[in-house]
């Protein structure tokens, strides 16, 4: 089902721990206005009037277009009318039930009811794709979007196909694996190995802090992701390590294998002094992480620039401080960051002017908002 045909407005949850929310919810979709439930009685009632009339032609159940009680409460004419009311009523909430990898496993209403029932390889290929209705869920394995026509999954840098455990496009890096096809997936162990987006930059969002702080995992020519934060130093020095993250700056010393192992890492939280001192931890312990689907050019152009930055420049509250930093250093590499807003005026002649405001966001909330609504094509992650 094309998400332009029709308008379903899709909730995020999550069963078990450490899923995923991998779809934007803004994209394609728009919000729907449910049924009131004086409505679906009317329709009810409608229903049963026709079925009696024109499928079973029990004309003696109606007298005077007044159908008996006794006939209304009939027990399987309420799975009847649902699927005739359902059928007629594209428009409906839909609940993305994702697993531990954020693949879409059970479709549901906002009753519980359930749509559809997936299980896959670990692979990613379907092995099970059970139906309770007319609607088919595009995103399936990992939340990526399932092409129906050549049934391959589209995820992100490369179109992947489940079945066989292959792309059909060679990895960037193949010369780094002689031993193995260009075209493998996770080194054929997708147990034990992840391959998100291939090259990739994710920006790091603190959350649940008034102030709050931004950093960024940047994967190097390893495939590590190296982390990077622009430190309130100064601020940490004035308070004495009260608030402030850090009297140093993070310029990739801490490598990871993936985004999830730093997000769930001893090494994401908070610390005492000591800590702080020997590196042992961020000190924010940062909540949400966007995942952008960047080329090792830029990957290489985004480090570059945030080093020269932490090493030849000071901190500034409201001039040079972390959402500044991170934005700077991904603007270098081509990726947009800035809220752009246009608006239209009409004058005294009737003509039509617009005019469009670029603005560079300055909290690191906010930042991460823009950063994620510049770039629909990353990927969500969360502790």
């Amino acid at each position: 089902m094309s998400m332009k045909n029709k308008s379903v407005e899709r909730v995020f949850a999550n069963v078990g721990g450490g899923g995923q929310m991998l779809v934007d919810v803004n994209t394609e979709l728009r919000t729907i206005t449910g049924e009131k439930p004086r409505d679906l009685a009317g329709r009810y009632m409608e229903f049963v009037r026709h079925y009696f009339r024109d499928i079973s032609n029990q004309t003696s159940c109606i007298n005077n277009g007044i159908i008996y009680e006794a006939e209304i409460n009939i027990p399987s004419l309420q799975g009847l009318f649902k699927n005739v009311v359902y059928a007629h009523n594209p428009d409906r909430l839909y609940y993305f039930n994702a697993n531990h990898l954020g693949s879409g496993s059970l479709i549901t209403d906002k009753y519980g009811q359930t749509y559809q029932t997936l299980i896959y390889a670990p692979h990613g290929e379907v092995l099970l794709n059970k139906f309770y209705g007319d609607y088919d869920e595009p995103y399936k394995f990992s939340g990526y979007y399932l092409d129906n026509e050549s049934s391959l999954n589209y995820m992100g840098a490369r179109y992947n196909n489940p079945a066989l455990n292959v792309d059909i496009s060679p990895e960037p890096k193949w010369q780094k694996f002689p031993s193995i096809t260009p075209y493998a997936v996770n080194l054929n162990n997708p147990i034990m190995s992840i391959d998100v987006n291939g090259d990739s930059t994710a920006v790091l969002n603190q959350g649940g802090n008034p102030i709050g702080h931004t950093a960024m995992l940047v994967q190097n020519d390893d495939g590590k992701w190296q982390y990077y934060s622009f430190n309130g130093t100064t601020v940490y020095k004035g308070t004495k390590g009260i608030i402030g993250g850090k009297g140093y700056h993070d310029v990739g010393e801490q490598t990871f294998n993936s985004v999830e192992e730093f997000m769930h890492s001893s090494y994401n939280a908070t610390g005492s002094k000591d800590q702080v001192a020997k590196n042992e931890v961020n000190n924010y312990g940062f909540k949400e992480a966007y995942v952008l689907p960047t080329t090792p050019e830029q990957d290489k152009t985004i480090r570059e620039t945030f080093t020269n930055i932490a090493n030849t420049e000071s901190y500034d509250m409201t001039d040079n401080q972390c959402a500044q930093v991170v934005q700077r250093s991904l603007n270098k590499a081509g990726v947009p960051t800035a809220n752009t807003e246009t608006k239209r005026t009409v004058d005294k002649n009737g003509v039509i002017h617009r005019t469009t405001t670029i603005t560079r966001p300055f909290m690191p909330s906010s930042t991460f908002r823009s950063i994620r609504k510049n770039n629909p094509n990353g990927r969500y992650v969360n502790r």
